[in-house]
């Protein structure tokens, strides 16, 4: 019996592994989904991007928010979004980043890709 439980524990861990790497990749395709609905023209597409983002809690979704923030179209989306980065507790950290280069968005949005990471980057 011993040795089923053996097997089964190796087969157990073989099938782990394989579904954390499934789920990775997944779990990589969504998140780029989700940001890629931060072009929307909607409005309210946006918005529940912006905070499927906050729930996320993951610090790849501060340069696309900070990027909406600055220079989506809508007032209220950018207001969502400079507060989605302050709910998600990296305000600092982005004045910081983005410290002198806040008259270029892309400068700003930039140096944010190289503290945070880019979602688009493989793990």
């Amino acid at each position: 019996m011993s040795d089923f439980n053996t097997q089964f524990q190796a087969i157990n861990d073989f099938l782990g592994n394989t579904t954390k790497g499934i789920f990775n990749k997944i779990d990589q395709f969504t998140f780029k989904m989700l940001v890629d609905n931060l072009k929307s023209n909607d409005p309210d597409s946006v918005m529940e991007a912006i905070e499927q983002l906050v729930k996320e809690q993951r610090p790849l979704g501060v340069p696309p928010l900070y990027f909406v923030s600055r220079a989506h179209p809508s007032d209220v989306v950018r207001a969502r979004a400079a507060k989605a980065i302050e709910r998600l507790g990296y305000t600092k950290e982005v004045e910081e980043a983005t410290k002198g280069k806040e008259e270029s968005v892309q400068e700003a949005t930039k140096a944010l890709i190289i503290k945070f990471g880019n979602y688009k980057q493989k793990k």
